[in-house]
């Protein structure tokens, strides 16, 4: 049996340290006043019951809980704390450390986890009422976006435009670069399925449960994640607009990738640009590459694509050690050589001795010196994804505090919002 007498230090530091409540103090402090007059059996069922009702709300279950914790608090015994299943009776050892790591874990504030109030009503949560929140999108505001007499958007519902989703509906396998900056190996796989049978077209997007590879090496287990929402089509922009709703994570994203004008051939392939918040601990808006594939890619097909989802302009950014590294090979292909030789005839910039190479400067080389039949065409345009392997591009852009922070400063040099806000502090 736990107590909170026994707990007290670790309450006073972790819990309010622990709470991100939106209720006032006072709210918070007269929970912590009735701690006294609930028995220690009941409380602990109480909190047992709170983190229960969260992680069904959430689409957690026990096993992934557990091996989070192991993953990042190492926690031993933890069927013997919180079993798989209710039965608060033989739950042993059950102090307030455990409810904390499970709290933090879970996002859970201190009211939610004493209480429950943030996520279970009074008759508690039920299964209908679980199925009916994660099923909550703004459909109406699709229905007046592509049915009002004025819609640039194409109406699924019209005969005239099915032939537009039939093209696209499908399942396809997607693939982005992580936007943790610790994750450094492998695109991230997704699948995506997208649905015309209904009256709108909508799409599941699920990330499933991966391994990643940190910075120094270690490997962590990423869970699943799933997302729901909507597929538009813009007739006069002839762009789509993906927007995924994560209930669970409390996110919504949204890619873009042009429609693909066939006649009757469904879709194969496409890029994509994705707005996202990014991964690990600190979320920023952030902004990568996705490419959308009916077949499903092999390892060797995702090396070869993998420097085409890096955030690339028409200029390959490559220092001149590698480009030195390149010319030293003796593996390459001799014709790349020969392109590289004369593309170093520019100076480099900067200290680092950075070349700015533009895609069209290798092509005009290549074809004056090799003529543009599609052989040579296919090993030049191998030659761009070969460099791009090498070159500095990053692998998303996301704005962080420092980037944040710089233009407020910025601007409050010229003296601006002076009106609203004088004191200039720092929004981090």
């Amino acid at each position: 049996m736990f107590s909170f007498q026994a707990e007290s230090n670790l309450f006073t530091k972790g819990v309010f340290a622990m709470s991100n409540s939106s209720k006032p103090n006072s709210t918070v402090k007269e929970t912590l006043n009735t701690i006294n007059s609930i028995t220690d059996d009941d409380l602990k069922a109480k909190i047992i019951e709170n983190i229960r009702k969260n992680m069904q709300e959430k689409g957690i279950d026990h096993a992934t809980l557990k091996r989070r914790l192991g993953k990042k608090y190492d926690v031993d015994g933890f069927n013997s704390y919180f079993p798989a299943k209710s039965d608060t009776e033989n739950v042993r050892t059950f102090n307030l450390a455990h409810f904390i790591v499970i709290a933090q874990e879970l996002e859970m504030s201190l009211d939610d986890l004493l209480c429950g109030t943030k996520y279970c009503s009074n008759q508690g949560v039920t299964d209908e009422t679980i199925n009916a929140r994660n099923n909550v999108f703004p459909k109406e505001f699709f229905d007046l976006l592509l049915r009002n007499n004025k819609s640039y958007f194409y109406d699924m519902s019209k005969n005239l435009h099915k032939e537009v989703f039939q093209n696209l509906a499908d399942k396809y396998y997607c693939y982005y670069h992580s936007t943790n900056k610790h994750e450094t190996r492998d695109l991230i796989e997704a699948e995506l399925n997208i649905d015309k049978t209904g009256d709108l077209c909508e799409v599941n997007f699920k990330i499933g449960t991966r391994i990643a590879y940190t910075e120094d090496n270690n490997e962590t287990v990423i869970d699943e994640k799933n997302y729901k929402g909507y597929l538009i089509v813009s007739n006069k922009l002839h762009c789509c607009f993906c927007i995924l709703f994560g209930i669970e994570v409390s996110e919504i994203s949204v890619f873009i990738f042009k429609q693909l004008i066939t006649t009757g051939n469904p879709m194969d392939c496409r890029m994509a640009e994705l707005l996202t918040v990014s991964a690990g601990t600190k979320k920023y808006p952030t902004v990568t590459r996705l490419l959308l594939s009916r077949t499903k890619l092999d390892q060797s097909h995702l090396r070869a694509v993998a420097p085409c989802l890096k955030m690339n302009s028409s200029r390959i950014c490559i220092s001149s050690s590698e480009l030195l590294k390149m010319l030293e090979d003796n593996q390459i292909n001799p014709d790349w050589r020969v392109i590289l030789d004369n593309c170093t005839k520019v100076k480099p910039c900067g200290e680092n001795e950075i070349y700015s190479i533009g895609e069209d400067m290798i092509r005009s080389i290549g074809k004056e010196l090799f003529g543009g039949d599609s052989a040579h065409n296919e090993m030049i345009l191998n030659l761009i994804i070969y460099l791009r392997t090498k070159s500095i591009s990053e692998r998303y852009n996301k704005i962080n505090d420092e980037a944040d922070e710089a233009v407020r400063q910025l601007l409050y040099s010229f003296d601006l919002y002076s009106g609203t806000n004088t004191e200039k502090k720092s929004v981090k």
